[in-house]
C-alpha cells in the first residue's frame, strides 16, 4: 500500500470506529492490548481530533493534519496505557502546527 492509500485507510478507520463503532485496526499492525472496546475509544478520540484541530487551522488543509495525527500516534504506539494517547497526540500535533 503506497503512503497515501494507507493514511486514507488509517483515516477511514477512525471515521468508521467513531461512526459505526466498528474495531478497525490500524495500517502499521498495531494490536489491540486491551479491550475491543478501548481500540474503538482511541480510534474514536483521534477522529475528533483531527476535527478539532481542522477547525482550529482552517488555512490548513485537513489532509496535512491528518497526516500528523497518523504520525504522532505512531510514535507512542509502544506504551501500554492508552488512556491518554489521544490527548497527547493532540497537544503534540497542536505544537507541530505552531511552528
Amino acid at each position: 500500500m503506497k503512503t497515501g492509500e494507507q493514511r486514507r485507510y488509517w483515516f477511514a478507520s477512525c471515521s468508521r470506529a467513531r461512526q459505526s463503532c466498528q474495531i478497525q485496526s490500524c495500517i502499521w499492525g498495531w494490536t489491540p492490548r486491551n479491550s475491543p472496546n478501548g481500540v474503538i475509544e482511541e480510534l474514536r478520540a483521534l477522529g475528533h481530533v483531527v476535527d478539532r484541530l481542522a477547525e482550529k487551522y482552517p488555512d490548513l488543509p485537513r489532509e496535512h493534519i491528518e497526516v500528523i495525527v497518523e504520525q504522532e500516534h505512531r510514535s507512542l504506539d509502544s506504551g501500554r496505557v492508552r488512556d491518554y494517547v489521544p490527548i497527547l497526540v493532540e497537544h503534540a500535533v497542536r505544537d507541530r502546527l505552531r511552528e
